[in-house]
């Protein structure tokens, strides 16, 4: 009987363990490409009025030991054509370091429906990076601030 309560008190602690050590490394990657919507303006009347909003993307890599590479970051309008490519050779982020970049000449095509795809990879799994855009407007006493959240469309084998 000792022998089988030793046994599962083992077994029970393996279990345990493998729990832990699966739940302290949730979803790490190599890479991915990541689709943050981005908008220009907002519509603030019936009739189409545009408030128009300064767009700043934002990458954080949030793993404390290894370094990732921004491989690359497009802006593409609201008819998905891409407008411009922000990293040309790859960009290294250092743990826990950000990146960000300011749309300069900001989309005037129709549509609110602009957004940055970001490409990243590392030498190792690491925990990804949070990707967001950053979108502030104000004109006289109004103004109006919000951010939007990357989600991941590929991951890199």
């Amino acid at each position: 009987m000792a022998k089988y309560l030793r046994l599962v008190v083992l077994t029970v602690l393996v279990l345990v363990a493998s729990a832990a050590w699966a739940g302290s490394a949730p979803g790490r990657a190599r890479g991915q490409t990541i689709y943050v919507p981005a908008y220009t303006h907002v519509y603030y009347t019936p009739q189409g009025k545009r408030f128009p909003l300064t767009t700043t993307l934002a990458v954080h890599n949030t793993d404390p030991d290894t370094a990732i590479s921004i491989t690359s970051v497009r802006y593409y309008n609201a008819q998905g054509q891409m407008g411009q490519e922000y990293v040309t050779s790859p960009v290294t982020l250092g743990p826990f370091s950000a990146l960000d970049l300011l749309v300069k000449k900001p989309d005037q095509s129709p549509g609110s429906g602009a957004c940055f795809v970001v490409k990243w990879r590392a030498a190792k799994r690491v925990s990804p990076p949070i990707v967001e855009c950053i979108l502030i407007g104000a004109t006289g006493q109004q103004g109006i601030s919000f951010v939007t959240r990357g989600r991941v469309i590929a991951q890199t084998k």
